[in-house]
């Protein structure tokens, strides 16, 4: 899924005729593991920023959890295996990476449009594309 998932966006922006930007980055914690002497980040977060068909703009978050695969090393397992792929608020990206999104929590898809808190709505892993909340 992760892998797939920025072409997903960018496919989907590009046969609507949209714009879309997406930025990527780890999320780095004191307990990540260290392999050869580098730290190992156990999540990557995403996030996409669009214009809609009628001109409004939202985002869409993203985290992938590779614990299971830093766990698994030197198992014979692959990444497709143990890495997952979550839909996530943008405030929750912003919470555990201490970056600011600003005016992108308030077009969440998420959530919801117009929204400026997070609803309890806990992450959802996804198993395929057409579960994305755009």
């Amino acid at each position: 899924m992760w892998q797939g998932l920025e072409n997903y966006l960018l496919d989907t922006a590009n046969k609507e005729d949209r714009r879309i930007s997406v930025f990527t980055g780890p999320v780095f914690t004191d307990n990540d593991p260290v392999y050869d002497k580098v730290q190992v980040p156990k999540r990557f977060w995403k996030v996409a920023v669009f214009v809609r068909t009628d001109g409004t703009m939202g985002a869409a978050g993203f985290i992938v959890s590779q614990e299971e695969l830093l766990s698994a090393m030197g198992l014979e397992t692959t990444a497709e295996e143990v890495a997952r792929t979550f839909q996530v608020h943008i405030s929750d990206i912003e919470r555990v990476t201490k970056l600011d999104f600003g005016a992108l929590r308030a077009v969440d898809t998420f959530q919801g449009p117009g929204l400026l808190e997070a609803v309890e709505t806990p992450p959802v892993e996804l198993t395929s594309f057409e579960q994305i909340k755009l």
